[in-house]
C-alpha cells in the first residue's frame, strides 16, 4: 500500500474479497499505511467545519480572513458582499488538483452544504449562502460564501 495513487477504494475492496468494508474501512486502512498525520486529519476536519467569524455583519472563515486584504478590497470600490465573496473564495481544483472537474464539484457542493449548516446552526438563518461553483471554461470548481455581484 505504499503507492497511495494506485489503491483506491476500488482496490481494497478487491484486497478485501469476502470481506464487509466500508469507505471508513478504507480511511482507516490509508490513515494507516501512509502515516497521514493528526493534524492533517484535523485541517480536512475544518475544510467541512470551518470557523466562522463576523466582520461588518457578514460571515467570512476565519482561516481565509486576513484584515488588510478586506480593508483593500473595500478601498478598491467593492462592496462588504463582494469582500465577503472574494475573501471566503477556496478554489477545490487548486486545493485538490488531480480531481476531475466533476469530482471538484461534487466536493465543492458538499462543502457549500456543511458550511451553511454550521452557519445555520451558529447564525440562525442564512441571508447569504455558501455556494459551489463551476467555471466550465477553465474547468475550475470553487466554494465560497457571497455573491460577486451584491
Amino acid at each position: 500500500m505504499s503507492d497511495n495513487k494506485t489503491f483506491d477504494f476500488t482496490s481494497f475492496v478487491t484486497a478485501n474479497a469476502g470481506k464487509a468494508v466500508s469507505g471508513f474501512d478504507y480511511l482507516h486502512a490509508v490513515y494507516k499505511s501512509q502515516g497521514v498525520t493528526n493534524d492533517f486529519i484535523l485541517w480536512f476536519a475544518k475544510l467541512f467545519s470551518p470557523d466562522f467569524r463576523t466582520v461588518d455583519d457578514t460571515v467570512f472563515i476565519t482561516e481565509l480572513f486576513d484584515l488588510e486584504r478586506y480593508r483593500g478590497l473595500l478601498q478598491d470600490g467593492n462592496t462588504i458582499m463582494q469582500a465577503q465573496f472574494w475573501m471566503n473564495l477556496l478554489e477545490i481544483t487548486g486545493l485538490f488538483d488531480e480531481l476531475c472537474t466533476d469530482e471538484a464539484m461534487f466536493i465543492a457542493e458538499v462543502l457549500a452544504t456543511s458550511w451553511n449548516s454550521k452557519m445555520t446552526t451558529e447564525f440562525g438563518s442564512v441571508l447569504v449562502p455558501a455556494r459551489a461553483i463551476r467555471d466550465d471554461e477553465t474547468g475550475e470548481v470553487f466554494v465560497t460564501i457571497g455573491r460577486p455581484n451584491q
